[in-house]
C-alpha cells in the first residue's frame, strides 16, 4: 500500500490560485485547497466547512464530507483509498518505478474523457500546471455534450494538439 506521501501532493508547495483558476468555469464560489491527489484531483474546503472533491477524470465537483473531521475519517476507508486516491493504481505505478518529481502529478497520455484507460500504460509523470490546464479545457469544451458522444478532436489554448 502506498504511503500518504505517495498518494498526496501538498498544496503548500503549489501556486493554488493559478491552478484553481483553470477550473473557475466549474467552481461557482471560492474554495480553499486542502490537498491534491497524486493524479491532480483536489479536495477543497467550502466556507461552510464542508469538503468537496474535484475529480479530474470526471470533470465534476462533488461533496466528499460535511466537515474536515469527517473527511479525515472517511479518506482512510479502503473503498475511498481507491475511489479518491487510486491507491491500487499508484501502487502499480510505483512498482514500475514511476516516481513523481517536484511539480509533477500522474497524468494521462490520452485522457479518459477522450477514450484513455486508467491503466499503467496510459499514465506518465506530468507537469501539474499542464495537467490542470489541459484537463480543465477538455472538460469545459465537452461538458454539454450528451454522454457517449464520440470526440474526434479538441483544442488546447485555441489550437488542436
Amino acid at each position: 500500500m502506498p504511503t500518504w506521501e505517495q498518494l498526496l501532493i501538498r498544496t503548500a508547495d503549489l501556486d493554488c490560485p493559478r491552478l484553481l483558476s483553470y477550473w473557475r468555469w466549474l467552481l461557482q464560489k471560492d474554495y480553499h485547497p486542502i490537498v491534491m491527489t497524486a493524479f491532480g484531483d483536489w479536495f477543497l474546503l467550502d466556507d461552510d466547512g464542508s469538503v468537496h472533491f474535484l475529480d479530474l477524470v470526471a470533470g465534476k465537483l462533488s461533496k466528499a464530507a460535511e466537515t474536515g473531521d469527517e473527511f479525515r475519517r472517511t479518506m482512510k476507508l479502503p473503498e475511498k483509498l481507491d475511489e479518491w486516491f487510486m491507491a491500487g493504481l499508484v501502487e502499480s505505478l510505483l512498482e514500475c518505478g514511476m516516481v513523481l518529481g517536484p511539480g509533477e502529478c500522474y497524468g494521462y497520455k490520452l485522457p479518459p474523457i477522450v477514450g484513455g484507460q486508467l491503466e499503467v500504460e496510459n499514465i506518465e509523470p506530468t507537469d501539474i500546471v499542464i495537467h490542470q490546464s489541459l484537463l480543465s479545457q477538455i472538460h469545459e469544451q465537452t461538458r454539454n455534450l450528451p454522454e457517449g458522444t464520440k470526440i474526434s478532436r479538441f483544442s488546447v489554448d485555441g489550437e488542436e494538439p
